[in-house]
């Protein structure tokens, strides 16, 4: 992530007339981080991922609103909400668990702690 400082400097470069690829070797960064600042027209921290389309579609949320919320495109979010009213099942639901080889190992260390609470 780059500094208010340097988002700065970037904004003004574009006002200037820069090309986003100049201001991107400039600052040796992505071509497509200078772009995402440069549509902001400010410095932007990181998002939060604790919202989903799915929950802000469940409280009535347009396609719209829960893609600029999330910052993705809104065909993103016709094509996920189209997966989920058909319940479909992505690649990632079929693949097994990483730890699934150690899970008697992690119960069995879950088991022995005192309190039982983890984190």
């Amino acid at each position: 992530m780059r500094t208010r400082s340097e988002v700065a400097a970037m904004l003004k470069l574009e006002q200037w007339g820069w090309s986003i690829s100049r201001i991107a070797a400039a600052f040796a960064v992505d071509r497509k981080t200078v772009r995402r600042y440069v549509r902001a027209g400010c410095w932007m921290g990181y998002k939060p991922r604790e919202r989903s389309s799915g929950a802000l579609a469940h409280r009535g949320s347009t396609y719209s609103e829960i893609a600029r919320v999330l910052g993705i495109p809104e065909g993103a979010v016709r094509y996920r909400a189209k997966r989920i009213r058909s319940n479909a099942v992505d690649g990632r639901t079929r693949r097994a668990l990483k730890a699934a080889s150690v899970a008697a190992e992690i119960d069995h260390w879950r088991g022995m702690q005192a309190d039982g609470v983890i984190n």
